[in-house]
């Protein structure tokens, strides 16, 4: 079983790597990628910790279930749409038209249709799937902080809530300018949102033992 301490420490770690990871995929650096799958696996391991100590079991069940939807669902997805994309295009056919013996072949415009459909579907997955795991981590940071009354965990779970919104408003308004101001906001809230859990788990203290009251006097007779 993984002590406070050591709990304590895995989660800093990872949250580093993964604030490290973040600011890599700027420069687009393949070891974007990897560095936040390893943060996120031991900020996991962390909050599994966690809820052993506390005896909050949904502090790692929310956790682990955004990440699930945030990484593991769209992926799943994807996989999903690819082989429909790939089932329409074996599957379709020129369509005759026009006068006897005349065919117009709309192959192309079969393909195009599929794929634009196939897009906005896997869009509003990624949408979906985003704003529930960022409620999830929410969640779990917040039952976080109700138990071991470290402020900023709460902070850091409102923040990434807010990215998620906002990242989601800012591409359906994105056709506009403020569109991008809004992503632009976003972003800046997610990373926020990494840099309070890193302080966070820096600033959170063991939990006390209950005082116990004194033993009452003994009255002798």
């Amino acid at each position: 079983m993984v002590d406070f301490d050591t709990g304590r420490t895995l989660g800093l770690a990872g949250s580093i790597l993964v604030l490290v990871a973040l600011i890599l995929s700027f420069i687009i650096s393949p070891l974007g990628f990897l560095l936040q799958l390893v943060g996120l696996i031991l900020i996991l391991v962390s909050l599994h910790a966690f809820s052993n100590i506390y005896g909050e079991r949904i502090i790692f069940r929310d956790a682990l279930l955004s990440a699930l939807i945030g990484y593991v669902l769209p992926l799943v997805a994807l996989i999903i749409l690819l082989i429909l994309f790939g089932f329409t295009i074996l599957t379709a056919r020129p369509i005759p038209s026009g006068p006897p013996g005349g065919i117009e072949d709309f192959f192309g415009a079969q393909i195009a249709g599929a794929l634009v459909v196939l897009v906005l579907i896997m869009v509003l997955v990624l949408l979906i799937a985003f704003v529930v795991s960022a409620y999830l981590w929410y969640r779990a940071l917040n039952t976080l902080y109700l138990r071991s009354g470290e402020k900023l965990f709460r902070w850091a779970g409102l923040s990434y809530l807010a990215f998620a919104v906002s990242l989601i408003v800012g591409v359906v308004t994105a056709v506009i300018l403020v569109g991008l101001l809004v992503i632009l906001v976003g972003v800046l809230l997610g990373l926020a949102s990494w840099v309070l859990l890193t302080i966070a788990f820096y600033e959170i203290k063991p939990p006390q033992p209950p005082i116990q009251a004194p033993p009452a006097p003994v009255v002798q007779v």
